[in-house]
């Protein structure tokens, strides 16, 4: 026979069940967002591939408004970036970045990058410095030791060059990488004479929402966002710090600011063997 006595314990058990039941679910490890996964954004490049880059970088010394001329204006260059080739680079097999200037490319600094081509990684960097009467080439090159590899920040500011690691299975959030920066081409073995420096990087990667990069994000890729989203990366290493949003699918971030520069894809022309 049910008595309210009975229906009190019953309502109390079903009470305690639930909320152990809740602390329970909220125990579980939560499922990867499905907006959001690493893998959607890593590139996938081919030889072949190209894509313009459009740069907007400010002057070093801003003048006040009364002084303003038109040589305080930020320079905009366009950099065609060319997936050139894959070979090997100490052993490890790299595709070439090829990174010139759209207009008169022979007044504009060459910039190579060899990234490492199953992990993404740049594991050397080759670019030229204004000097009188043209360039002089520098080479710089990186080593993860046994870590993980990950992102390397460029010794050039006029064009953030900076990859973040993308990891197959992760759907964003925080890491820590490390890294060694060496003068000199990669080796198997270092020269006594190069000069080293370790470097600590932060990366975050989360989704991010039309709405709060609108005013970034060239027009092109704010369409067709549920099958290609977009995520906020930033990275940091010491007083540097990069910002990019990445969009899936494409080769290069559609936004990237590194406070002196600011730069949008503006196109992308899959080769003949990534169509």
């Amino acid at each position: 026979m049910f008595s309210w006595k009975s229906g009190l314990l019953a309502v109390l058990v079903f009470s305690v069940a639930a909320v152990g039941f809740s602390a329970w679910l909220m125990a579980q490890p939560k499922p990867a967002d499905k907006g959001l996964s690493e893998d959607k954004l890593r590139p996938r490049w081919a030889v072949g591939d190209s894509w313009i880059v459009e740069a907007e970088t400010k002057p070093v010394q801003a003048r006040n408004a009364a002084a303003s001329s038109d040589d305080d204006k930020a320079e905009k260059v366009e950099w065609k970036f060319t997936v050139s080739r894959v070979e090997k680079l100490a052993g490890q097999e790299c595709y070439v970045l090829e990174i010139t200037a759209v207009q008169d490319p022979k007044t504009q600094p060459r910039t190579k990058l060899w990234i490492d081509k199953k992990a993404l990684a740049v594991r050397q960097m080759q670019t030229q410095l204004p000097v009188p009467r043209g360039f002089s080439t520098v080479t710089e090159s990186y080593n993860f030791g046994d870590g993980q590899p990950g992102p390397v920040f460029s010794p050039i500011t006029a064009l953030p060059l900076e990859l973040p690691m993308f990891v197959p299975g992760r759907a964003g959030g925080d890491q820590k990488f490390s890294y060694e920066a060496v003068s000199g081409p990669a080796a198997s073995k270092r020269d006594v004479s190069d000069v080293a420096f370790g470097v600590e990087v932060s990366q975050s990667v989360k989704p991010v929402e039309l709405k709060k990069v609108r005013g970034l994000v060239p027009a092109q890729y704010s369409r067709d966002l549920e099958n290609k989203p977009l995520a906020e990366v930033n990275l940091k290493a010491g007083s540097r710090e990069v910002r990019q949003v990445w969009q899936a699918s494409q080769p290069w971030p559609v936004y990237s600011s590194n406070g002196s520069t600011v730069a949008r894809l503006v196109r992308f022309t899959p080769g003949k063997a990534n169509p």
